[in-house]
């Protein structure tokens, strides 16, 4: 029996320091857990972004009006929303760049009524021809330097009888498209010069 006791003695002297160790293990976990606690209470004293102030938005002067032009005798108007065109009825040119009877009157004439408006308008000469694909005229190569011709003497006719500047002039040429007029006969109306006029804001005759 005392044999039995000693044993039992030593083996509980065994087991307790071996209970003692455990305890270091259950602290760091403690602590641990402890960490991310902390770790949130730093993020959370950090200061909130403030908001950015709006961005200021740009502002479009509206497009400048086109005018009203009294038309002279033998000029309708045709107005597309963004420009303005002025078509002869009666064809300007009899044949190749030679203007026709009174033409050059009525092309005075509605330059005469664009002057006062030089400082809100941009005018462009728009030259046409009656037939396609090529001229019968052999002094030009095709229908596009045709058209282009009848807009320079336009534009020539406009600087020498009335206030318009050539500067101020623009010229195109549509010889390989349709005239201001239906072109399925021919039709001779089309041997003119349009005349488009925007506003000098946007200036677009497209």
């Amino acid at each position: 029996v005392a044999g039995a006791v000693l044993l039992g003695l030593a083996a509980l002297t065994v087991l307790l320091p071996s209970s003692r160790k455990k305890a270091p293990q259950t602290n760091a976990v403690s602590q641990s857990l402890l960490q991310p606690t902390a770790a949130v209470g730093r993020a959370a004293s950090v200061p909130a972004p403030q908001p950015s102030e709006p961005a200021e938005t740009a502002t479009v002067e509206p497009a400048a009006a086109l005018p009203d032009v009294e038309l002279p005798a033998g000029v309708t108007v045709r107005d597309d929303g963004h420009a303005r065109s002025y078509v002869f009825d009666d064809a300007l040119f009899s044949e190749g760049v030679h203007f026709g009877a009174g033409a050059r009157e009525r092309l005075t004439a509605l330059g005469r009524a664009l002057e006062p408006h030089l400082g809100t308008i941009a005018i462009e000469l728009v030259g046409h021809v009656d037939s396609t694909p090529e001229s019968a005229d052999r002094r030009f190569h095709n229908n596009t330097e045709l058209a282009l011709s009848r807009a320079n003497a336009a534009l020539g006719r406009l600087v020498r009888t009335t206030q318009i500047p050539a500067e101020r002039l623009g010229l195109r040429a549509l010889g390989a498209r349709p005239g201001p007029f239906e072109n399925v006969s021919r039709d001779p109306r089309n041997r003119t010069v349009e005349v488009r006029v925007a506003p000098t804001i946007r200036a677009d005759f497209s």
